[in-house]
C-alpha cells in the first residue's frame, strides 16, 4: 500500500516543560496554529511541581498536561510522555523542545515525509536560530569519521543547497517526528543519558534496526538556542556532554575504533570549551574545566543518570 493513500495517521506531540513558561507558551501557540492536521498534545512538567500555570491553561486544556513528579532529564521526561501516547495508539509522535516555534505547515510536512518513503523511522525539520531567523541551526545530521555529531549548515545563511530532502546519520532532538512502529521496535531514549546524546544514540540504534532517518526541508521551525558557545557551555551541560559522549562511543562503535574516537572526543570538548572561554566568567571557566574531569571520571566509574554535584 502506498502510505500517502492510506488513512490519516493519528499524531501526538510531546512537549517537555522545564522552567521557562514564556518559551512553552510561544511553542504552544505555534502548535495551535498548525494547518491541515489534527494532533494530540501532551505537555510533561519535568519536575516536582503539580500546578499548571494559568497562562498555559488558557492556551490548551488541563488534560493536555501531565507531571513527572521529579526531574527525569530530557531522556526520561520525554520517555514518560512518549510511552503514554504509544499506549493510546498514536501512529506518529513528535518530540519537541519547548523553546521552538513552528511554521504553520511544519507538522503537516513532517507527517508527509514520514509516510512518503519506505522504512523511515524518524524525520526532522529544517531548523533555524530564533534570534537569527534566516541562519541554519540544523539542515540534516552527519557523523564525521572522527565520531563528531555535526549539524549540516549550522551557522550559515539558508539557501537552495539546504532544500533537498535526504537521509541522515542522525537527527537532533529539538524536533523529531517518530513513527510509533520504530519506537516500539527500537525502544525509547536511553534514560541513563539524562541529558545529551540520547537523540543520536536512538538514531544509531534505529539505523542498526534497518530504519532510515530523513531530513524534511519543507518543514521549518525556529529554535531558541544561542549561536554563542559561551552561553551553552555551563558546567552542568559540559559534564553531561563529556560523560555521555564517551558512553555513546562505547555503545555505538566497534571496540577497535573506540580508542581513537575517545581521543577525538576529548580533544573536541577541550577545543569547544576553550573557544567559548572568552565569554565565560573566571568562576564558570573553572567550573567547566572541573566538569570535564568529572565527566571522564564518572564515565570510567560507570556513574550514569542524573549527576548530583551542584553543577550549575
Amino acid at each position: 500500500m502506498n502510505p500517502s493513500n492510506s488513512a490519516p495517521p493519528r499524531i501526538a506531540v510531546v512537549l517537555l516543560h522545564w522552567k521557562n513558561e514564556d518559551d512553552t507558551l510561544a511553542c504552544l501557540e505555534s502548535l495551535k496554529a498548525q494547518e491541515g492536521i489534527s494532533l494530540r498534545l501532551l505537555v510533561i512538567f519535568n519536575g516536582p511541581t503539580s500546578d499548571v500555570p494559568n497562562r498555559l491553561l488558557q492556551v490548551v486544556p488541563s488534560e493536555s498536561f501531565m507531571v513527572a513528579g521529579r526531574n527525569l532529564g530530557y531522556a526520561g521526561g520525554n520517555n514518560v510522555a512518549m510511552q503514554k501516547v504509544l499506549d493510546e495508539g498514536y501512529d506518529q509522535i513528535l518530540v519537541l523542545n519547548n523553546d521552538t516555534v513552528l511554521a504553520p505547515d511544519c507538522l503537516l510536512h513532517l507527517c508527509r515525509a514520514a509516510r512518503a518513503e519506505p522504512n523511515v523511522g524518524a524525520v526532522a525539520p529544517k531548523s533555524y536560530y530564533l534570534s537569527r531567523r534566516d541562519i541554519i541551526y540544523f539542515a540534516g545530521g552527519r557523523i564525521s569519521p572522527e565520531g563528531y555529531t555535526e549539524h549540516v549548515g549550522v551557522g550559515l545563511p539558508d539557501g537552495p543547497q539546504y532544500d533537498q530532502a535526504a537521509d541522515c546519520d542522525w537527527l537532533t532532538g529539538c524536533a523529531i517526528l517518530f513513527r510509533a512502529e520504530a519506537l516500539r521496535r527500537v525502544g525509547l531514549f536511553e534514560p541513563r543519558y539524562f541529558l545529551c546524546y540520547e537523540d543520536s544514540d536512538w538514531c544509531l540504534r534505529a539505523r542498526r534496526a534497518g530504519y532510515r532517518l530523513r531530513y524534511a526541508p519543507e518543514a521549518r521551525l525556529w529554535h531558541k538556542v544561542s549561536p554563542n558557545f559561551g552561553q551553552t557551555w555551563s558546567p552542568s551541560y559540559t559534564y553531561y556532554f563529556t560523560r555521555n559522549n564517551l558512553w555513546w562511543i562505547e555503545r555505538n562503535f566497534p571496540p577497535g575504533r573506540r580508542p581513537a574516537l575517545y581521543r577525538h572526543a576529548l580533544a573536541r570538548i577541550q577545543w569547544l570549551t576553550a573557544s567559548a572561554r572568552p565569554a565565560m566568567s573566571p568562576t564558570v571557566a573553572a567550573g567547566v574545566a572541573a566538569a570535564i574531569r568529572a565527566g571522564v571520571r564518572d564515565y570510567v566509574l560507570r556513574r550514569f543518570g542524573q549527576r548530583h554535584t551542584g553543577l550549575e
